[in-house]
């Protein structure tokens, strides 16, 4: 505000004609400003920059060491730099070591091969091997079928044993024959039973003259009709005989009946065997002193006295169709014994007597059935005894249990009489059909009870 006094004062005219100006400076003294703004910077901003960059940089070019002289260092790739055969593009050698470091072993160069645990040749399909060489337990090729056992493979003889021995599903097991002894040991009997005629029928038996000789274990017949006869005669034989398709499959036969050879199909004496699954049928029976047992003949000449066990036992078999003089099913005599478990004895023909079965002496017969209809005497013919004769002089035992003997509502009743005893005038036995698997018949002491009779024609 001085300020602008004073210049105001300076721009003023001095002096005027008739007029005085007075300025009263009092006045202005009075109207005093004062202006004491101070602005002051206190900003003392200071950026020291204390950023060292220190760059060092140490290049040393130093050739890689070939420690195997194999012209490749570990730092070019050499996996192994202490052997000269190992390098990057060497030649890979099947030693279980990767020589070309490609991180693979043996490739290009090991063997694929199979496991051979039987050691037949033949490897397991399912045990593949990577090996250097085929050596014991390996094979190149995965063409068995049974690794378990060396006796299957492909090539290997087919035996009657329900297994394909030569890993070929089409061979197939129908007319083979085979044995296997108690040691286990299978043996091939088709060449010598498989070319059997009517008018020459092969011979399986225990003399050392028999086409097949056996005198312990098992023979297998597998499907087919057989022209042969089982002969046994020694008293330490002892051999089960298998029909392993069944009865309805498996045939032993002489073809005595249309003409061919005659005899009994299954003759034992003294020996133990079991049958189990064959239709016996069309034999002529001559194997004793006259023409007893068509299709089978039993005796037991040693002791004195019944042996501890049967001398034959026929298990699921159908003895049919068989003719003779006397018993033109089966003939049993002296201590012989046979045992019919679920076997049928049906439409035999005795010219004489005992259509089914002639006994004499003291020979023993057991027939049972597991159901009704498995066992039994049905259909056979005689002019005596259409069924069993027990001949004078026995005192022989029968022993049936739910077992069949044929009846005119069926018509298969034996023709004439179930059991008759001597003398054939007497002692005259009819009985029906099994109805109950309880039903028995025992003949004893000369004389028969059942627990079901019917009543003779």
């Amino acid at each position: 505000m001085l300020r602008s006094l004073t210049l105001l004062a300076f721009l003023l005219p001095l002096g005027c004609s008739d007029d005085k100006l007075i300025v009263d400076d009092t006045a202005a003294d009075a109207d005093t400003d004062t202006d004491s703004d101070t602005d002051t910077d206190t900003d003392t901003d200071t950026d020291t920059d204390t950023d060292t960059d220190t760059d060092t940089d140490t290049d040393t070019d130093t050739d890689p060491v070939d420690d195997d002289g194999d012209g490749v260092s570990g730092a070019d790739g050499d996996c192994d730099d202490t052997d000269p055969s190992i390098f990057p593009g060497a030649e890979e050698v099947c030693d279980g070591v990767d020589q070309d470091c490609d991180g693979t072993v043996d490739n290009g160069v090991s063997l694929s091969l199979y496991a051979d645990t039987d050691g037949d040749g033949y490897g397991d399909p399912d045990a593949p091997v990577t090996a250097c060489d085929v050596g014991s337990g390996l094979s190149p090729n995965d063409a068995d079928c049974d690794d378990g056992d060396a006796a299957v493979h492909p090539g290997a003889t087919e035996l009657c044993n329900n297994t394909d021995d030569d890993c070929d599903a089409a061979t197939g097991e129908a007319g083979t024959a085979s044995w296997r002894d108690e040691a286990g040991v299978w043996s091939d009997l088709t060449p010598a039973l498989a070319g059997g005629t009517m008018d020459a029928p092969t011979i399986l038996g225990d003399a050392a003259s028999d086409d097949a000789y056996v005198d312990e274990g098992t023979v297998y017949f597998c499907a087919g009709t057989w022209y042969t006869k089982l002969v046994f005669a020694q008293d330490a034989t002892d051999v089960a005989v298998i029909g392993l398709r069944g009865a309805s499959s498996t045939t032993l036969t002489t073809g005595g009946t249309s003409g061919g050879a005659t005899g009994s199909i299954v003759a034992v004496t003294n020996g133990t065997l079991s049958l189990d699954g064959f239709t016996i049928t069309g034999g002529t029976g001559s194997v004793f002193s006259s023409t007893q047992g068509g299709g089978v003949a039993v005796t037991h000449t040693t002791g004195g006295a019944t042996p501890y066990t049967p001398n034959l036992t026929l298990t699921d078999c159908d003895v049919r169709d068989n003719e003779a003089s006397y018993g033109g099913g089966i003939a049993i005599r002296s201590y012989g014994w046979l045992s019919l478990i679920d076997t049928r004895v049906d439409d035999n023909s005795g010219d004489s007597a005992g259509g089914a079965l002639w006994m004499q002496d003291y020979g023993t017969l057991e027939c049972s059935a597991s159901a009704l209809g498995d066992a039994g005497f049905a259909g056979n013919t005689s002019a005596i005894a259409g069924a069993i004769y027990l001949s004078n002089s026995t005192s022989g035992n029968i022993d049936a249990v739910g077992c069949d003997w044929g009846d005119d509502a069926s018509g298969d009743d034996n023709a004439t009489y179930d059991i008759q005893q001597a003398p054939a005038a007497s002692n005259v036995y009819c009985y029906p059909n099994a109805t109950a698997l309880t039903e028995t018949i025992s003949c004893a002491d000369g004389g028969c009870t059942a627990s079901t009779d019917a009543t003779c024609p």
